[in-house]
């Protein structure tokens, strides 16, 4: 199955509630058992939370670090994905890759209230001169960015997997949704909670307001 390119993330239906399964580095050894497991407790954290009975319309999204593997095929990558863990390629509905995120730094800036614009895009750019790629925090404050809708509709780093059963069933609505959240575990705790003082907290509410993420953690 290739990966589709989103064309409109704010296509109707508008989704409620955008919410991200996993968070995975795919440099590391054994991701896709961590992947696995990621997505076994986010689902069942979402089950406890009872998501569902608010009759909310859920996208389900995964966020794949792969900054230090360029040269993966992510088609291949994908094709893995479903034969090793059907589950979890049934289950979501978008999957973002780290190494786009840094293309939407210009737009993201523009969304950042005016008086902190300066501070936060050298912030940023000084680590990115350094390290020559974007800090975790970096990337979490985009993707909940991109979420929230605040960098736009048209033209977001971002595939959907979407299936002739999925359509059928109405899964498919939008990625960009007016409340997002997401379920990882504790050990991301602290580069959430940096995404949210340092960048997040300054985003121009007429584009995001960053209340309205949230996050669920759990223990591994």
């Amino acid at each position: 199955m290739n990966l589709v390119k989103v064309t409109n993330g704010n296509k109707h239906p508008k989704s409620n509630l955008n919410i991200e399964m996993a968070h995975v580095a795919v440099d590391e050894t054994g991701y896709l058992s961590k992947l696995k497991q990621a997505y076994i407790h986010s689902v069942e954290v979402e089950r406890m939370l009872g998501l569902n009975r608010y009759n909310f319309r859920i996208a389900r999204s995964i966020l794949v670090d792969d900054k230090r593997r360029p040269e993966m095929n992510r088609n291949t990558w994908f094709d893995q994905i479903c034969e090793g863990l059907p589950e979890l390629a049934n289950g979501i509905d978008y999957i973002a890759f780290e190494s786009d995120l840094k293309n939407m730094l210009n737009i993201f800036y523009s969304r950042v209230r005016p008086e902190k614009q300066v501070n936060v895009k050298n912030e940023i750019e000084r680590y990115l001169a350094k390290r020559k790629r974007t800090a975790c925090s970096h990337d979490i404050a985009l993707w909940h960015s991109l979420r929230l809708g605040a960098l736009g509709g048209k033209g977001l780093p971002v595939y959907e997997i979407s299936t002739t059963d999925r359509k059928n069933k109405g899964l498919c609505s939008s990625f960009i949704a007016t409340n997002v959240c997401s379920i990882l575990p504790y050990t991301d705790r602290l580069h959430e909670e940096d995404a949210e003082t340092d960048i997040l907290r300054h985003l121009d509410r007429r584009y995001g307001d960053w209340r309205r993420v949230k996050r669920y953690y759990y223990e591994i």
